[in-house]
């Protein structure tokens, strides 16, 4: 047996006891960091996580924001024809309703010519562009004795005497085919044969074409 130091065996005793305490200790800090680090890890994927889940949020909000701005465009679009159709349509009423009015001052003013012919104290015969009789008004058939059946549909030749010179003739027609006004005189025939003097103005009527 050695002789052994009661204070050295100490002293060992005490180093082996910190260097115990120190490895104890070192081990409960690595515990700790590891324990950090597996939180920091868990708290990154889970920020990872986060952060995708705002990011198609955001998509999703962009894409309803631009959803709701084309569908505002739309809409906006929509109004807009709506309205210049409304315009339109009260545009072609107004027309239509102006339209309305002349037909109704025209169908007026042509009742008064029509009751102004009827009632005339001369006669009135209205051929077309051949001469063939249209119309001929109250005082015709009291002057020829010839009623409008009789005599529409044919033309004035019917009244003809035949004493009228054929220079006056020509002259007539010449002057109303060129769309001017003849006035004159015709030895002309009534119903019954009997002769009669006749004061004439023939003039042509045109429409808005002439």
């Amino acid at each position: 047996m050695s002789d052994a130091n009661p204070n050295s065996l100490s002293e060992r005793g005490e180093l082996r006891g910190r260097q115990t305490t120190a490895e104890q200790s070192l081990s409960n800090e690595s515990r700790i960091v590891a324990e950090s680090l597996e939180l920091v890890s868990r708290r990154n994927a889970e920020l990872e996580m986060e952060v995708v889940a705002l990011r198609k949020s955001r998509s999703s909000t962009l894409k309803r924001l631009r959803d709701a701005d084309s569908a505002r465009k739309k809409a906006e679009e929509a109004e807009g024809k709506q309205r210049q159709q409304a315009e339109d349509l009260a545009q072609a009423y107004a027309t239509l309703e102006s339209h309305i009015k002349e037909r109704d001052q025209t169908a007026v003013e042509l009742k008064k010519l029509s009751r102004a012919v009827e009632q005339s104290p001369i006669s009135v015969v209205i051929t077309d562009v051949a001469g063939t009789i249209e119309y001929v008004n109250p005082n015709f058939s009291r002057l020829t004795g010839y009623t409008p059946l009789e005599v529409i549909g044919k033309t004035p030749r019917l009244l003809s005497s035949g004493q009228t010179p054929k220079e006056t003739i020509t002259r007539l027609w010449k002057t109303i085919l060129a769309g001017q006004e003849w006035r004159g005189e015709l030895l002309n025939r009534k119903k019954n044969g009997e002769l009669y003097w006749e004061s004439l103005s023939i003039s042509p009527i045109t429409d808005a074409a002439g």
